[in-house]
């Protein structure tokens, strides 16, 4: 048996000083007990903070377009590196391939269908002029975004009159996250979650090249997605060496401040999301008393813990556009407290009553559809951990 040297030793005392004096500590994955679920609903509220203002017309900038970019965005920005690290986490948990791939239709596609019923439905009854043309127009708007391939934000004859005529601007961003899922799976496929460091490098590849292509305006689309996918795979790259980095929130502000003070000086503004996304997986895994008292409550126990963060996200645009219209909030302040208010009961329905019972049935799906995909067996990594919270 190797005996540490005395040198060895007190230099691993050190590190653990400094690491306890910065409030750094180790990700414990089997740790349920997180704030996963309170930092998912900070970053929905904070992106219907951001379109409060778009869609009433008044720009977030501070005179500089970059900064309002950057400010903008935080919240989808950060759901991607929040998502990467919790489907990474799953996908380690899942059994086959056909346990990840059940898993990730049920949580995106059934409560994603219904809303796209219900808030076509409202918007042709209650913000259009029902004329045939608006009818056939939003037949097309349904049948492009149930494939969610395909987008579409308008339909002819809805919200005459608006600043935005989308009816639901947010759910651009979904196609981009089932594309990420499914990168990941094939990811993990061919075995490279059992080879982190492939992912790391995989994820360095797409955070230069988002940086190398920059936002020209000719390069807006690549950039875009280049940026979201490097994000996505930030967090699962986080995932995959959990046990073994060091998260704290201190450090993380300390980060978002130095990325800050770096775009600021170089134009480099995009450097702040990655610092984001590691700020709040700290904060997802902080003991601290007052994160953990905000993080019980906002769980709800007492009427079944409902997880709302995805039926805010789906439904909050839609409740913005119309209580503009109607002209029942002309404040982005009211706005957003009231979108909140009502968006917070579509999601408990949608919780409740559609997402709920549909990830009841992964075991029956998976069972259903073994034999046909029985090839689709997920190449597993060595040591299993538990189903990521909220997935």
């Amino acid at each position: 048996m190797t005996v540490p040297s005395p040198t060895a030793a007190a230099d691993r005392r050190s590190a653990s000083r400094w690491s306890k004096w910065l409030g750094l500590q180790r990700i414990d994955v089997n740790d349920r007990d997180n704030n996963f679920y309170a930092v998912r609903l900070f970053l929905a509220a904070r992106v219907i903070f951001g379109h409060a203002f778009v869609l009433g017309g008044i720009a977030l900038d501070a005179g500089n377009a970059n900064f309002g970019r950057l400010y903008n965005s935080l919240g989808v920005n950060g759901f991607f590196v929040i998502s990467g690290f919790l489907v990474t986490r799953s996908l380690l948990s899942s059994k086959t391939m056909t346990d990840y791939v059940v898993a990730r239709v049920l949580r995106i596609v059934p409560a994603l269908w219904v809303m796209l019923f219900v808030t076509v439905a409202a918007v042709v009854l209650f913000a259009s002029d029902r004329s045939a043309a608006t009818l056939a127009s939003a037949g097309r708007y349904l049948a492009e975004n149930l494939s969610i391939i395909f987008v579409s934000y308008t339909i002819d004859g809805v919200f005459p009159g608006m600043v935005n005529t989308a009816i639901n601007g947010s759910i651009w961003s979904l196609r981009w996250e089932v594309f990420c899922y499914a990168l990941l799976g094939a990811v993990g496929y061919v075995g490279l979650t059992r080879k982190p460091s492939i992912v790391a490098a995989l994820t360095a590849v797409l955070i230069v090249a988002f940086f190398f292509i920059g936002y020209d305006p000719a390069n807006d689309l690549l950039a875009g997605r280049l940026k979201l996918c490097s994000l996505f795979f930030f967090g699962a790259s986080l995932a995959l060496y959990a046990e073994k980095i060091l998260v704290g929130v201190w450090v993380g502000l300390a980060a978002v401040l130095l990325a800050g003070v770096i775009g600021y000086f170089t134009e480099i503004f995009d450097l702040v999301y990655y610092a984001f996304g590691y700020l709040l997986i700290s904060i997802s895994y902080s003991k601290a008393s007052v994160l953990r008292s905000v993080s019980r409550a906002l769980e709800l126990r007492s009427i079944g813990k409902p997880d709302l963060s995805y039926g805010i996200f789906l439904y909050s645009f839609p409740i913005q556009q119309l209580l503009y219209y109607y002209k029942i909030t002309s404040s982005p302040v009211a706005n957003i407290a009231l979108t909140i208010m009502i968006a917070s009961i579509c999601a408990y329905l949608s919780s409740q009553y559609v997402e709920k019972p549909t990830a009841a049935l992964r075991g029956r799906v998976v069972k259903a559809v073994r034999e046909p995909l029985a090839l689709l067996t997920l190449k597993r990594p060595k040591a299993d951990s538990p189903s990521a919270p909220g997935e």
